[in-house]
């Protein structure tokens, strides 16, 4: 029997991808082929079936290419690991100093792509801790932080795709809320980008306006998606 030219180029890649023994060896006894006289298949014999005059010459450029193809497709997956793993890496993109310079707020950033998860860390004596994570869609656009007179509080707004307001106790590291700062934190906003009167700055801070400011306050801010 004439093995079809479907099953033989099927059973020739399958045997470049994982060779011609685990074939043998996982095909049930029915579907291995018949035996050659020696009473074992041979590698490439296809079960003792004829092989076509069509194939004899072909058999081992395809043989080949099928194996380059496999090692193409490993390196491939490999790649496409690498870089899915460094974007869900973590990388510092921004960092607000309190006016005295013992404290500050990070913001951290996926790498390549910035935009796939954002972090928040709290840095006080020189003591990092991560406060807040977001690992949704994180376009942040804009970030304003208020420390209050003693640097005993501070807070911060994160604003683009997402929305987020912030504040902690920076004695006991302990988040506080924000509504206890959100007028001195209001005032902060309209000072520093000198918001129009009758504007609702937190509102403000959505508005591409405030993203274009913030950006031109803070030149040394480089993102992926801007």
């Amino acid at each position: 029997m004439i093995p079809s030219k479907r099953s033989i180029l099927a059973r020739v890649g399958a045997e470049a991808f994982i060779g011609p023994n685990h074939i043998a060896a996982q095909e049930p006894a029915a579907t291995v082929g018949r035996r050659t006289p020696s009473g074992a298949n041979k590698p490439g014999d296809f079960g003792g079936e004829a092989l076509p005059e069509w194939l004899r010459g072909e058999l081992p450029d395809i043989k080949r290419n099928l194996a380059l193809n496999s090692r193409t497709n490993r390196l491939a997956l490999l790649l496409m690991l690498s870089i899915f793993t460094e974007c869900c890496g973590w990388r510092r993109t921004m960092a607000f100093e309190s006016p005295s310079h013992s404290s500050a707020v990070e913001i951290w950033q996926t790498g390549i792509a910035n935009d796939f998860g954002t972090r928040v860390a709290l840095v006080v004596d020189g003591r990092r801790t991560f406060v807040f994570e977001n690992r949704r869609d994180a376009l942040v656009s804009f970030v304003h932080v208020y420390w209050s007179p003693e640097e005993g509080q501070a807070s911060v707004l994160l604003s683009g795709l997402n929305y987020f307001v912030l504040a902690w106790d920076l004695r006991s590291g302990r988040p506080i809320p924000f509504e206890s700062l959100r007028n001195d934190f209001a005032r902060s906003i309209e000072t520093t980008y000198r918001v129009p009167k009758g504007v609702d700055p937190f509102k403000w801070t959505g508005e591409a306006e405030a993203q274009k400011a913030f950006f031109a306050l803070h030149p040394d801010i480089h993102l992926s998606y801007r």
